[in-house]
């Protein structure tokens, strides 16, 4: 049955990062951002998840669209993965595209004839037999989107992430509001200015070396960032494989111009209080230059007393402690470490509640719901709302895996407990499923047991514990409890009696260990 409107949540909210979300009006599908969420602390050997579109795939013509609202990772970073099995025109900005051909280039994928550019700061586009109406916002890339569109009950309104726009773009009294949530707890914001005051004042004083990190995708934080480097006469490097991609997109686009970079060779060559760096990995991502900085292994560079570093960041929830490592590290050497906690060195790219409330005010929807962030995030915008007289009932929580419906005027809610999530491998890029790296982390956490058996002339094995120590009693006790239940079962091996081998090596090593290991059994009837 087609749907008046519906929306389904396929990650980005209740959770920070995967953004992605595919909206049905009268039966024609569009997939909302297609973004990564990074989470290298979550299981071993990967780095990022992303949502499974499998159930989008199998839309075929019913998919019209993909609308990227920006170029951030958390809403375009899992496209790549999925882009040659989405054969419909993906609608996103000049900057979005590059760094999207950029990601495509790398994983040697050449199509790129299905993109739309967005241009202007109010545009009409038909996608399907819908009327897209895309406003600019300001946030903390360049050219990010938001969008309404008209369904049979009213006005839909998608901010998308945003820190301030114009609302007078926005029709007033819609249907729904869906609205970035991240800052609702937040009641007054450090200013762009302050940050450039902060940061201007750091280099003034550093004897040595002066680094700052920042997202690569922060333009505008880059831009104050070398303005600041050459206001006070430093040389500029820049070193981090992403960070020096948007600088050349940049460039192309002529958002800047007129950039000297000093090449990297001469770093070593140049008095260290002319030295200033850029680069990322605010996170403390475990390959980052930053991070490779801060133990003294970057490329035969090395910090020390007199240096500072400026991480012009937030925190993503879930890298504190790869984050607070990092920073211990460089202080342990005597570099000064300045960040968004002690000092003004980051201001966000998302509305703070005032902004928030100015808009509800301002165009007054029938319905909000609360999207891009955690549970905390989404319960702050809901209080904010109710605070303004907005009727509780009509503040629609939603987490990934819900469904909401509108017919005939009605509201519901469908829950689908089978949304999944794919991971991106460390070491090749890969595309693998949840629940290979959920074996990573049982074999990380419990262990493996290997064990090679024969059954005659009697039966005997050996064993091999990896990730546990397992004592020569227990083998013993192993070895019997099997030989017992061999001397009962059918003397054929067969797949049951396998099984129940197994189920004996488990039972036994729960009970002296306390522990689950995987289990390997081979088993030889000669």
């Amino acid at each position: 049955m087609k749907n008046d409107f519906s929306f389904s949540v396929l990650g980005g909210i209740g959770e920070i990062g995967a953004n992605c979300y595919l909206l049905e009006l009268e039966g024609e599908y569009f997939l909302i951002d297609c973004g990564l969420a990074f989470c290298e602390n979550l299981y071993p050997g990967v780095f990022a998840s992303i949502p499974d579109l499998d159930s989008v795939k199998e839309l075929k013509s019913n998919l019209k669209g993909i609308i990227i609202t920006h170029g951030h990772d958390d809403h375009l970073g899992a496209l790549p993965y999925f882009i040659d099995g989405l054969d419909v025109p993906i609608y996103l900005s000049a900057f979005a595209s590059e760094l999207l051909k950029n990601k495509l280039l790398e994983m040697g994928i050449k199509k790129t004839d299905n993109l739309k550019i967005l241009k202007g700061k109010k545009l009409e586009i038909l996608i399907g037999s819908k009327k897209f109406v895309f406003f600019k916002t300001y946030h903390s890339i360049p050219e990010s989107y938001g969008f309404y569109v008209t369904c049979e009950s009213g006005e839909v309104v998608f901010t998308s992430d945003f820190k301030h726009f114009d609302f007078s773009v926005l029709p007033p009294k819609p249907l729904i509001l869906f609205l970035d949530a991240t800052n609702a707890e937040v009641k007054e914001d450090v200013t762009e200015s302050e940050v450039r005051k902060t940061i201007d004042k750091i280099i003034k004083n550093t004897k040595g070396v002066f680094i700052a990190s920042t997202f690569s995708s922060n333009l505008d934080r880059i831009k104050s960032l070398i303005n600041l480097i050459v206001k006070n006469g430093r040389k500029l490097f820049v070193t981090g494989k992403s960070v020096l991609s948007t600088i050349d997109i940049a460039k192309k686009l002529q958002i800047i111009k007129d950039i000297e970079i000093t090449p990297w060779d001469k770093i070593n060559k140049i008095p260290r209080n002319e030295v200033a760096i850029i680069t990322t990995g605010t996170q403390g991502e475990r390959f980052s230059s930053l991070k490779l900085m801060s133990q003294g292994i970057f490329k035969g560079f090395r910090l020390g007393v007199g240096d500072s570093v400026v991480i012009s960041s937030r925190i993503i929830p879930g890298n504190e402690k790869n984050i607070y490592t990092m920073i211990n590290k460089f202080l342990s050497v005597g570099v000064d470490v300045y960040y968004a906690e002690i000092a003004k060195t980051h201001c966000s790219g998302h509305g703070t509640a005032k902004e928030l409330k100015s808009l509800l005010q301002k165009i007054k929807p029938a319905y909000i719901i609360p999207i891009h962030g955690e549970m905390r995030h989404l319960k702050a915008l809901k209080h904010l709302a109710v605070e303004l007289g907005f009727p509780p009932e009509n503040i629609i929580m939603l987490e990934k895996g819900y469904k909401l419906q509108l017919n005939r005027g009605n509201f519901t809610i469908l829950k689908h407990d089978n949304v999944k999530r794919l991971f991106l491998d460390y070491h090749d890029n890969s595309v693998i499923a949840e629940e290979v790296v959920k074996e990573r982390k049982k074999l990380g956490e419990e262990g493996l047991i290997h064990i090679s058996m024969s059954l005659k002339p009697c039966v005997n094995a050996t064993f091999e514990a990896i990730g546990f120590r397992i004592d020569r009693h227990v083998e013993e006790n192993i070895i019997e409890e099997i030989r017992q239940y061999n001397a009962l079962a059918n003397s054929e091996l067969i797949s049951s009696n396998l099984e129940k081998f197994k189920e004996i090596v488990k039972n036994i090593i729960r009970k002296h260990y306390n522990r689950k290991p995987v289990v390997i059994l081979d088993v030889e009837e000669k």
